[in-house]
């Protein structure tokens, strides 16, 4: 998001966002071994994203350029319902000033079952997420920077990441010529033949990390420490 102290590291711009349609698929996923079907009682006992993340969760937002770290900020992630059933209050505060720092967004439910959802910052500004696994994923770039932030929650922690760099690429490779199949590798009439060259392939630049894990108000973690993050790396003169 546009939000993530980008005033730290990239200059302010419109967000924009490019995501493709997956393709629809009948298959169903089936439990692995041990695991059993979930009852009509658990069910209704699962309290779907984003409600179940409701809450108010706190930590230190770490952001570390490559390959030193740069900062480390406190950080709050407010998430509460509002009385539209469809959109819920996403507060994010950066800092210790809890007023200038703070920026009062709303996470809507677009279409929950295809896990669409929309981050509305309220200055014109709006920007899809995707909630894939258990994360809420978003992709978009800002100021000539391409980014990805995602949020995950586990038990009584949030974290969230975020990874930064140029949208330009570094360097370009592939394309080359493949080499021509055996032929007995060709005999199948349905098999299709073999792309004559390799695909081309673009690499992207990341600039920083941004990491932060969150814990919810009210909770006293067990084992949770900040080797979670990595090590500061001193930078050479």
């Amino acid at each position: 998001m546009r939000t993530l102290l980008f005033v730290l590291l990239f200059s302010s711009g419109l967000a924009v966002f490019a995501q493709t349609t997956p393709k629809k698929t009948s298959e169903i996923i089936q439990p692995k071994t041990g695991q059993t079907q979930p009852t009509q009682a658990n069910q209704a006992k699962v309290v779907p994203f984003p409600r179940s993340w409701q809450g108010r969760w706190k930590g230190n937002l770490s952001i570390y350029t490559v390959p030193n770290r740069l900062q480390r900020v406190p950080m709050m992630i407010e998430i509460r319902p509002t009385s539209d059933t469809a959109r819920y209050a996403f507060n994010i505060t950066y800092g210790t000033d809890t007023v200038k720092g703070r920026r009062a967004y709303d996470l809507i439910v677009i279409n929950a079952q295809r896990g669409i959802y929309q981050i509305d910052e309220k200055n014109s500004i709006k920007m899809e997420g995707f909630f894939v696994a258990g994360r809420l994923i978003s992709e978009f770039t800002l100021g000539g920077n391409r980014l990805i932030s995602s949020y995950e929650k586990r038990g009584e922690t949030l974290t969230f990441e975020v990874i930064a760099g140029r949208d330009a690429y570094v360097s370009t490779s592939g394309g080359g010529k493949r080499e021509t199949p055996p032929a007995a590798a060709t005999t199948s009439t349905t098999a299709k033949p073999a792309p004559s060259q390799y695909p081309v392939v673009q690499t992207f630049p990341v600039g920083s990390w941004q990491r932060a894990v969150l814990i919810k108000d009210g909770y006293k973690p067990v084992g949770l420490t900040p080797a979670s993050t990595p090590p500061q790396t001193k930078s050479k003169k």
